[in-house]
């Protein structure tokens, strides 16, 4: 149950104004509002129908937005893939299926406008807009963009929302533009409406309702600001069982560690403070009308039709079941299943698009990177270079697509060259000269992307934008290299790309940075944000290798091994092997003892696999020092 001084608390700062609400999908359970696994289950019957019970299940666990990312991108970008979500704009409804605001909605609709703040939500619907339609509001506005005057105008509230709304274009469509579903999209930062969102930040309590935190685009800059003392407590309210179960969205709220937890819905709040609340307003008469009697809840079976009889509308598209689990192993890090799913692939019966080439090609660069089969990496990269290269009149994914590939072929000599292997090794197997040629590669390669994107920008509209997420890539992976030599210079580069990378939705750079920022200066801070970026986005390798930098070698072992990542696998094993030998002064070969026999056993297999001599001269060298047994 909640405690009556929190709840009290809560009324306090209500009744002062003091409170501005924070909504996530949560508050339209009561509605009757589509969810998000209707939208998805409805979604896979119409594009991926042999899809198996398995497999669906997995994609229910994954974030939504993923899910979408890697849908539009199996369908080349069709946007009749988002047709689902047609189903939260009021057009489409029937008589029989007409979802109406909450007793939440009203709530929060009244206090916000009597108030002077806005509300913020994460939600596509229009119940907010309803609501004040309802309450006889007539002065609202819905806002896309933050507005130019943080101030409230008087007597108008402004219903931001953060994450756009499920409106058509002019085709019919849901508008990409507007509506945010994809992984690039809620990884931007959205330094504008964070600013907006500060001011109310300073000195006013937020208050989240039906909301997880588990957003990458706003949820952890919130916090930044929540942690400072002198930032009003925010409130949260979450169900017990979420407390007990230590739930995602409790976890969130206890990160920022000085929020006001009340354990229970707003739904079971609400009710029992409204009166205190629009005791002297003109809104208490309506508040009580609408708690002591509620709108008909909307039948489970009318949801039902309406969602059979659209999903029936949705034309369908080309999409190809067997690429999409590919592309989809690939991007949630399963490299066991995309190892299989590659081997398994059918390519007699398949005569695949020029596009669908590429996914395919970089699904099977992942799978020889991760396995360490380094020489097939590279030869890969460069069928993925000539494929691209042969076609004649070239669109701006032609060119991301060269540039990928001339990226991967020096990736794959930065691969093999042996560092963080925990214990030292002599300097001929260090591969200096190696390490030099990578870097100079690296430089020259990001010149030649950064004349290229001048000239092509004259050609094509979108041209940086096509190419960005690569451009940026190219630049971690040669400031990686400076992080040991050039510290100080690597950082202020590092922090530069890693806004650069946010503003522009570049999610696995956003967080990749972090891990080299992390070899400058730890922070548990920013592995708690990777260890909540990796829930999202599946980046497991960055969250193993700064795990592994902390020195939790363990945590960081159990990773690689689920993600079967063979090099993170072998590093992290010689770290464990490494910290016992600190520990211990060291064991005599002949005993193993760095390592147990099961884990020396792994060693040796995952050290047998990489297919690179400089790596494999040096592993022999610190298995014959070391261990009992050479690879």
């Amino acid at each position: 149950m909640d405690r009556p001084d929190e709840i009290k608390f809560l009324t306090e700062k209500l009744q002062n104004n003091q409170i501005v609400f924070f909504a996530g999908s949560g508050i339209g359970y009561d509605s009757g509002l589509v969810d998000i696994f209707d939208v998805l289950t409805r979604t896979e019957n119409v594009f991926l129908p042999t899809l198996d019970k398995d497999q669906r299940e997995v994609i229910y666990d994954t974030q939504p937005e993923l899910f979408y990312s890697i849908l539009l991108a199996c369908s080349h970008y069709n946007n009749k893939c988002l047709d689902m979500w047609k189903c939260l704009n009021p057009q489409t409804w029937t008589p029989e299926y007409f979802p109406r605001p909450n007793f939440v909605h009203y709530f929060v609709t009244a206090y916000s406008y009597l108030a002077g703040v806005p509300v913020f939500t994460v939600n596509y619907d229009t119940m907010f807009e309803t609501a004040c339609s309802e309450l006889g509001i007539k002065e609202y506005e819905v806002l896309l963009e933050p507005p130019t005057q943080a101030e409230n105008p008087e007597h108008i509230l402004r219903i931001c929302k953060l994450h756009g709304n499920a409106d058509f274009n002019a085709d019919g469509d849901i508008d990409p533009a507007s509506f945010k579903t994809t992984m690039s999209e809620i990884s931007k930062l959205n330094q504008p409406w964070l600013e907006y969102m500060s001011v109310f930040q300073k000195n006013k309590h937020f208050c989240f309702i039906g909301y997880s935190g588990r957003d990458i685009d706003y949820y952890p800059h919130m916090k930044k600001v929540f942690k400072s003392p002198e930032a009003p407590q925010p409130f949260w309210l979450m169900s017990q069982k979420d407390i007990d179960d230590k739930d995602e969205t409790f976890l969130n709220a206890d990160r920022i560690g000085r929020t006001i937890i009340i354990n229970n819905y707003p739904n079971a709040v609400f009710p029992g403070i409204y009166d205190d609340v629009f005791g002297k307003t003109k809104f208490q008469a309506k508040m009580e009308s609408l708690y002591t009697t509620p709108h008909k809840k909307m039948e489970k079976s009318a949801k039902n039709l309406f969602l059979d009889a659209l999903q029936a509308r949705i034309p369908k598209v080309h999409i190809n079941t067997e690429l999409f689990w590919v592309v989809f192993s690939q991007l949630t890090d399963r490299y066991k299943e995309l190892n299989k799913c590659l081997y398994d692939f059918d390519m007699k019966n398949f005569v695949p698009e020029k596009w669908e080439q590429y996914l395919f090609l970089n699904a099977k660069m992942r799978d020889e990177r991760v396995h360490a089969q380094f020489t097939k990496y590279r030869k890969t990269a460069k069928e993925l270079l000539s494929l691209a290269n042969s076609v004649k009149e070239k669109t701006p994914e032609d060119y991301q697509q060269i540039m990928n590939a001339k990226l991967q072929i020096i990736s794959s000599y930065q691969m093999i060259i042996p560092a963080h292997l925990a214990f030292k090794i002599p300097i001929y197997y260090r591969k200096y000269g190696l390490a030099l040629y990578v870097r100079l590669r690296f430089s020259l390669l990001n010149l030649a992307f950064k004349h290229l994107i001048k000239r092509k920008k004259k050609e094509f509209n979108e041209f940086e934008d096509a190419t960005i997420v690569t451009v940026q890539e190219a630049k971690l992976r040669a400031y990686s290299m400076d992080v040991n030599f050039l510290p100080k210079r690597c950082r202020k580069k590092l922090e530069k790309l890693k806004k650069e990378a946010g503003i522009k939705g570049n999610y696995t750079t956003f967080y990749g940075v972090d891990k080299y920022l992390n070899r400058l200066s730890e922070s548990e801070d920013r592995i708690t944000d990777i260890e909540r970026a990796t829930a999202m986005t599946y980046e497991f390798s960055t969250e193993s290798i700064a795990k592994r930098d902390l020195g939790n070698y363990r945590d960081a072992l159990n990773i690689a091994v689920k993600n079967d990542d063979t090099l993170n696998i072998i590093k992290d094993l010689l770290g464990i092997a490494y910290s016992h030998s600190l520990k211990n002064k060291g064991f005599n070969k002949s005993g193993g003892g760095l390592l147990s026999k099961d884990e020396e056993k792994l060693l040796l297999e995952k050290m047998k696999e990489v297919e690179a001599k400089s790596l494999s001269k040096a592993f022999a060298y610190i298995c014959r020092r070391y261990f009992s047994n050479t690879p």
